[in-house]
């Protein structure tokens, strides 16, 4: 046998075996060749590199892919779970799971806590566990936004703030207002008020934000043609955080009447910890805009999205 058709014989048992998932037994049979060989040739193709076999497991992260991230979005630390593009709802309890252990190991020196909205915050606060986590010390756990008129338990933030101060023993404080007070006059009427005076307090002091994006146009619509008009539109928004909206390029986008309840970028920028929970499911365009506006500086994602996003800022910068 020339080294040519070798290759095309070992190549065809490889994918018999590999993707067809028929036994050597079944590949011998059909080729009118024995078993012994069949084993022969499989463990040929791992010599040759016909056939490379990775394990990875789901409980553990890229470090590799992570690094680019860090170095790429200047992120202090993360963690890129593996996902699994062909069962969807597996790979995204797993990404929870996971989201929820680098939580916990992350949040053992602080003292403050900050919670944005989404369906991914609502599911995380479901499944986490203190664990190892420091209970012992005082925590203060708050919203970072206001509530919004949705049957989604993601959008209603002091909810969220009960549960998961619950959660590590500390103490939720609450925000009772709406996120969009719809004028600006009732917007400055609630700043006049001692709950806000408050909470303005306990945002220039957070040591953490737990957040996550949403994708523009937005499910559901938060308020953007009266925040916005058609501004959004015209400067390509492609995604929002805590319903501040952005583009590609991580530029805010500014609304004339955009007055909404919640922490000022001003008080974001400045918060030592802003993690960002995402999965692949998610636009890469609006995780590449979320992290290119600086504000984030850790991030918690998946392979399949990390890599989605390296390789639009590639696209984009040639």
């Amino acid at each position: 046998m020339d080294n040519h058709s070798e290759i095309l014989k070992l190549v065809e048992v490889a994918r018999m075996y590999y993707e067809q998932e028929l036994n050597q037994s079944e590949i011998a049979k059909t080729l009118g060749v024995s078993r012994p060989l069949v084993s022969k040739m499989l463990q040929r193709c791992k010599d040759l590199g016909i056939v490379n076999i990775e394990i990875r497991s789901p409980l553990e992260g890229n470090e590799g892919l992570l690094n680019k991230m860090k170095m790429k979005f200047d992120l202090l630390d993360g963690l890129i779970v593996p996902a699994n593009r062909n069962n969807m709802n597996l790979s995204m309890k797993n990404f929870i799971s996971q989201a929820s252990l680098f939580l916990e190991r992350r949040l053992s020196d602080q003292v403050s806590i900050g919670l944005g909205w989404g369906s991914v915050l609502a599911d995380l606060v479901d499944v986490f566990s203190a664990g190892e986590l420091n209970t012992e010390k005082s925590i203060t756990v708050c919203p970072l936004i206001g509530s919004m008129s949705s049957p989604s338990k993601g959008f209603h933030p002091n909810e969220l703030s009960r549960r998961f101060a619950e959660k590590i023993q500390g103490e939720a404080l609450y925000l009772h207002a709406p996120a969009f007070p719809g004028n600006k006059k009732n917007f400055e009427v609630f700043q006049q008020t001692d709950e806000y005076k408050s909470m303005d307090t306990v945002w220039q002091k957070l040591d953490t934000a737990i957040i996550s994006i949403g994708t523009y146009p937005s499910v559901p619509d938060q308020a953007t043609a009266i925040r916005f008009g058609k501004t959004l539109k015209e400067k390509h928004a492609v995604g929002m955080l805590l319903s501040y909206f952005y583009d590609v390029n991580g530029n805010i986008i500014e609304g004339e009447n955009d007055y909404a309840v919640r922490i000022p970028l001003d008080y974001l920028r400045k918060v030592k910890k802003v993690i960002l929970v995402c999965s692949g499911n998610m636009r890469a365009n609006s995780i590449l805009g979320a992290l290119k506006t600086g504000l984030i500086t850790h991030l918690v994602t998946d392979d399949f999205a990390a890599k989605s996003v390296l390789e639009l800022e590639s696209d984009l910068s040639e």
